[in-house]
């Protein structure tokens, strides 16, 4: 599919978040092109998961998640980000060999690391800042992930990152995400991020999500990092609602949430 029809389609999605409805007619005068076309799109985005085609339109089959610059991100929901860092920290043991994907909780994840000093860990990262913070930790054994600059998510990524991580084999791999659902797994909007992500949950033992409430249940627009399945551990905190906690827990998924 051409960039073009992909940001047609992530333009549909954006609109259904903010309406949760749109018609066949709206879209056209819209995006420009024509109703064969929208319907094609709609067809396409509803095999995916994101909508339901109705009669001349289509309705939003769940709310999804676009997320801000990573700037942005740093400082939204950061007492919750720092407990479920806290708490993901206790599962780090002596000698081992970690990833540590690009988000802002795993970054605080990093921080806690450097701030309690762990001793005799291998962190490998595609992170720019998580680089940074943990560049002057003298325990840790740091290695970068080179590749081209994902700046959304200030990190490496691309045919260079994938390539080396496929060199390492981790004991456990701790992951963000932009949107976190039953159905759909884990999701982002940058497709490049999402193919390191792959890699790295295919190079470990145990694969650990660290997701702060505003990402259950929320699906975001581009690619799919995982299912559910692929996943030992999800890590949240005390925002998550109770509907997603009986939802995680009728599906056997390991939900934990993070104290205050």
């Amino acid at each position: 599919m051409s960039v073009k029809s992909e940001e047609n389609k992530k333009e549909i999605l954006k609109i259904l978040n903010r309406n949760n409805s749109i018609t066949i007619q709206e879209l056209e005068n819209h995006l420009e092109v024509s109703g064969a076309t929208i319907r094609h799109y709609l067809t396409e985005l509803q095999a995916e998961g994101y909508l339901y085609r109705v009669h001349g339109g289509a309705v939003v089959k769940e709310k999804l998640k676009y997320e801000l610059p990573f700037q942005e991100r740093l400082e939204r929901d950061l007492p919750e980000k720092k407990a479920i860092a806290r708490k993901a920290l206790s599962l780090i043991q002596e000698k081992e060999a970690i990833f540590l994907d690009s988000g802002s909780t795993v970054l605080e994840l990093a921080r806690a690391m450097k701030e309690f000093e762990l001793k005799n860990i291998v962190v490998v990262t595609i992170s720019i800042p998580i680089l940074a913070e943990l560049a002057s930790a003298s325990g840790i054994k740091l290695i970068g992930v080179g590749g081209e600059v994902t700046r959304n998510h200030c990190a490496f990524c691309g045919s260079i990152a994938t390539n080396m991580l496929r060199q390492f084999h981790f004991d456990k791999v701790f992951l963000g995400t932009d949107g976190l659902s039953i159905e759909n797994g884990l999701t982002t909007e940058d497709f490049a991020v999402a193919e390191v992500e792959k890699v790295a949950i295919e190079q470990s033992k145990h694969r650990i999500v660290l997701a702060d409430h505003s990402k259950i249940g929320s699906v975001s627009f581009a690619s799919s990092i995982g299912t559910l399945k692929d996943i030992d551990m999800v890590i949240t905190d005390w925002g998550v609602s109770k509907e997603h906690l009986a939802a995680f827990q009728k599906e056997n998924i390991n939900l934990i949430v993070a104290e205050k």
